[in-house]
């Protein structure tokens, strides 16, 4: 009866051992080693995701793009305070009036432009007799015959005013600054009826 006692511990023994050992394959994970001192080994903690900071520089908000500041209509960036002048940095050129040339008020006005008029003084005759002039103007007399004079005044009688002697060759001048009617003769034919006028206007 013994003897029979110590064969089925004998073969009990075998089993429970490998029985013992197939339950503890099946032990939940993270208990292995630490679960027998009583200890559990806790999950494995994944860290959190780093998101790269974005490079500097990039077209947007990066912190280091330079600014390049307000723009003129020209569409060109303002340096530093420079003049807009409106049309894309080019000035405009000033108006010079129709046609661009400047107006120079046209020529100047001199006033009336002075003559010198000639008279023939022949053989007892003045040619042109009569002669009408302006301010200023100035008569020539030439001699084409000799003896005569150009002298001032009417009927036949010296006033003063001008005489150029008696002359047989050359030419006299007489400059008019007043305005009105000279009559003139040659003295030594003015019965002859050798005399003459002139009219300043």
């Amino acid at each position: 009866m013994r003897s029979m006692y110590w064969k089925i511990v004998a073969l009990c023994v075998p089993i429970a051992f490998a029985s013992q050992t197939a339950c503890s394959s099946h032990e939940e994970p993270g208990r292995s080693g630490g679960a027998q001192n009583g200890t559990e080994t806790p999950p494995e903690q994944t860290p959190p995701e780093q998101t790269p900071p974005e490079e500097e520089g990039e077209e947007g908000e990066g912190p280091g793009a330079p600014d390049a500041g307000p723009t003129d209509a020209g569409g060109a960036a303002d340096a530093g305070g420079a003049a807009d002048t409106g049309t894309g940095g080019t000035p405009e050129p000033p108006d010079t009036g129709a046609g661009g040339t400047p107006d120079t008020g046209g020529p100047l006005d001199t006033g009336p432009t002075t003559m010198t008029h000639r008279v023939e003084v022949g053989n007892n005759f003045f040619s042109p007799r009569t002669l009408t002039i302006n301010v200023g103007d100035t008569v020539e007399w030439t001699w084409e015959g000799p003896g005569h004079t150009v002298t001032s005044g009417a009927s036949c009688t010296p006033d003063g005013r001008f005489d150029s002697g008696l002359r047989s060759s050359g030419s006299y001048s007489q400059t008019f600054t007043t305005s009105g009617t000279y009559p003139y003769h040659c003295v030594p034919h003015c019965a002859e009826g050798m005399t003459g006028t002139i009219t300043v206007r």
